[in-house]
């Protein structure tokens, strides 16, 4: 009998939740043996949702900064993911560099398309907002993390 070579299947999905479980199901249920399913989303969903979250919330100054502190995190990420340490060098150990950086460009592209409807949501809650701009700055000042420190966890 000879070997069976792995087979990955890389399971990408946007806007398509809905048809997510029975896919898994399928492919679960099929009879090779050396089938490695990949499921990329989460890191989909963190920066997507990341993206979001700044430019929904964030004071204008801190808006403006979030690029500059994006590429800093990515650099301590990127290099814990070639040191193999943190929640990138997880990652790496079951995908590539390539898809990781094709998986977060996706999540940014996404979340520039839905841009619109996101920078409304951004002025509505800014005229409900209950905290100064310097309050928040202050607030993020006090529990603040360090890049580094954050690419290190698991």
């Amino acid at each position: 009998m000879s070997a069976q070579a792995l087979v990955s299947v890389v399971v990408l999905n946007h806007n398509g939740l809905r048809y997510l479980d029975e896919c898994l199901a399928s492919l679960v249920s099929q009879t090779y043996a050396k089938l490695e399913i990949i499921l990329p989303q989460k890191i989909y969903w963190v920066e997507r949702n990341r993206f979001w979250l700044v430019v929904k919330n964030f004071p204008p100054v801190l808006l403006l900064l979030s690029p500059l502190f994006t590429a800093h995190r990515f650099f301590w990420n990127f290099l814990y993911a070639l040191s193999g340490k943190g929640a990138a060098g997880n990652f790496r150990r079951g995908h590539s560099l390539a898809l990781l950086g094709k998986t977060i460009l996706s999540a940014y592209a996404d979340g520039l398309r839905q841009l619109p409807p996101v920078w409304k949501e951004r002025r509505r809650i800014r005229r409900s907002r209950r905290l100064t701009d310097r309050e928040f700055l202050d607030l993020m000042w006090r529990f603040k993390i360090s890049a580094r420190d954050l690419a290190a966890r698991d």
